[in-house]
């Protein structure tokens, strides 16, 4: 984003319950806008965008206004609006594709491309409950001996709490997508949902999403691990009537506790 740091802002996060059948927190967000240009006219001029984990296909408009104080402006998400604030990650950390770890069981190095598998995934059990950013982690090593490893994922739970529905991988190591690269295989031996991708060596975060009708549900699988911590931005825009343009004049950035 090009910004223009005209006047400042912040970001501010209001927990909420009891918004959905599943009771799970939510944050409502508010954002505050000084500036000092007479020629502003809140009422028109001034936007918030907000956006949850980088995210920023997902971005929602602020709905509420206050521009009661002058020069003040005060732009939030009512509250059906608020964002589901258990929407969660894993951290993958495949910093070297051929040393075990609390999270590589096993891997073989006499292939073309090493292989990995990772500790198994475990729907309404969290064998390590930590606190994690949730943040959209995606940082390849930039070593020039860096190496790349097909990783194996596993997700373990019970056949009668299937969702409907295909469940895919995605994360930081293709690009968020849904792609038929990414659909898990159900392994009735082990009760587990079984799938690979080609990493590079480096840090990443990815989820379980599951695709039902063409439409993706991410949040379906969530809540069952530890809790995680939100990271959202909201982007001030000023309307540029000379241009017809919106123009991006502050960014600001928090993380919920």
């Amino acid at each position: 984003f090009v910004v223009e740091s005209i006047g400042t802002s912040e970001i501010l996060i209001e927990e909420l319950f009891n918004q959905d059948e599943r009771y799970l927190r939510h944050h409502q967000l508010f954002a505050r806008y000084k500036y000092e240009d007479t020629a502003i006219i809140p009422q028109i001029d001034l936007s918030v965008v907000f956006v949850q984990n980088q995210f920023w296909a997902k971005g929602r408009k602020a709905d509420q206004q206050d521009f009661s104080e002058q020069f003040n402006a005060r732009m939030y998400l009512s509250r059906n609006r608020a964002f589901n604030g258990a929407y969660e990650f894993f951290d993958l950390d495949l910093s070297n594709v051929d040393r075990y770890s609390t999270q590589i069981v096993d891997f073989e190095d006499r292939f073309s491309i090493p292989r990995v598998i990772l500790n198994r995934d475990v729907v309404n059990l969290n064998i390590a409950p930590q606190q994690r950013r949730s943040r959209l982690t995606t940082s390849p090593s930039r070593t020039y001996d860096a190496r790349y490893a097909l990783v194996q994922f596993r997700l373990e739970m019970d056949e009668e709490t299937r969702p409907y529905g295909d469940v895919y991988l995605i994360g930081g190591f293709n690009q968020w997508g849904i792609e038929p690269s990414g659909k898990m295989i159900w392994n009735a031996q082990s009760s587990s949902y079984i799938g690979e991708a080609i990493v590079k060596e480096g840090q990443y975060a990815y989820k379980y999403v599951v695709l039902e009708e063409n439409s993706v549900n991410d949040t379906v699988l969530d809540a069952s691990f530890a809790s995680t911590r939100q990271e959202y931005h909201a982007l001030i825009y000023l309307r540029d009537h000379a241009f017809q343009v919106d123009r991006l004049v502050s960014v600001s950035t928090t993380v919920s506790e």
